[in-house]
């Protein structure tokens, strides 16, 4: 039973659009066939981080039952949405690099030909309707809707956001199914004393951003939760210990809940010396711990 009091969204109505221009694009969405209907539901559906285990029977419910679903990256949400089961057409918030229908797992192919692929191939029907677009479509036609990201909850260090709030225009209502987040999988393995934690998502990349965002750190006694890319780790810790002080304790944990899950504890400098050059492929989650109070 869902918190709206019903046990599954509305059925999926049919339809198909094609790719949309620019940074959205849509394999297919649904015709507003009732314009007097009551707005339908958003489902925020948290997946699983690395492990396709985590996603829970409920949100696995949703994303089947949902008649459009809404994801950051259709090439890496394909794969949880065909094992699941959920053949909904598939909004995306990111356009894959490669020309559609082009190449392995463009967003462009089929997919599972012959095997019940996931929505409808795109290039077939209208053109120029956006994920926004379509999401506001599904939704005033009174059929529910789901949001995903590339892994963990929506909405949180990625383009969620603009996503609830076209939702909230259109009237609809928002609900969450929780799950996995990597940011709480990881600040619980530092055993914080108080449960209290700041998120910051990702350091900004701008040059002139980051030694400011750095210095706005230095005074929080809170435990700091970070993301970071490969790419700039080594520069994020060094700024950090730079800002915070080298022996302020941390933990870095790569590629939570996978067979390649590591999890490093150590000071902020420790951390930084103690990398591969560069360092290795992944999901990196960076958890400092506040600051040990001074003695009196």
């Amino acid at each position: 039973m869902d918190a709206s009091g019903s046990s599954r969204p509305d059925a999926a109505p049919a339809g198909a659009v094609g790719n949309a221009a620019g940074a959205e694009s849509v394999d297919s969405a649904p015709a507003a066939s009732n314009t007097s209907a009551r707005p339908g539901t958003l489902w925020i559906v948290s997946t699983p981080i690395g492990n396709p285990e985590d996603l829970s029977p409920r949100a696995a419910h949703i994303l089947r039952s949902s008649a459009l679903i809404v994801a950051e990256d259709a090439r890496r949400s394909r794969p949880l949405l065909e094992r699941c089961g959920a053949t909904a057409p598939l909004a995306t918030l990111r356009s894959p690099p490669s020309p559609v229908g082009k190449g392995a797992g463009g967003l462009g192919s089929p997919v599972g030909k012959g095997a019940g692929g996931l929505g409808s191939p795109v290039g077939k029907g209208a053109r120029g309707l956006g994920a926004l677009d379509a999401l506001a479509r599904t939704l005033r036609s009174g059929a529910s809707a789901a949001l995903i990201c590339d892994s963990g909850t929506p909405g949180i260090a990625d383009p969620g956001a603009s996503v609830v709030r076209e939702a909230l225009r259109a009237g609809a209502a928002v609900r969450s199914v929780p799950g996995p987040s990597a940011a709480l999988a990881a600040v619980v393995l530092l055993g914080t004393p108080n449960g209290r934690f700041a998120f910051d998502g990702f350091p900004p990349r701008g040059r002139s951003d980051r030694p400011a965002f750095f210095r706005s750190l230095a005074g929080e006694t809170r435990t700091l939760v970070l993301y970071e890319s490969p790419r700039y780790l080594r520069s994020t810790l060094k700024a950090l210990a730079g800002s915070l002080g080298p022996d302020r304790t941390a933990l870095l944990a790569r590629n939570l809940t996978t067979n390649t899950e590591s999890v490093v504890r150590g000071s902020l400098s420790s951390l930084a010396a103690g990398l591969s050059a560069p360092p290795m492929r992944g999901q990196y989650t960076l958890v400092i711990a506040p600051p040990t109070p001074s003695a009196p």
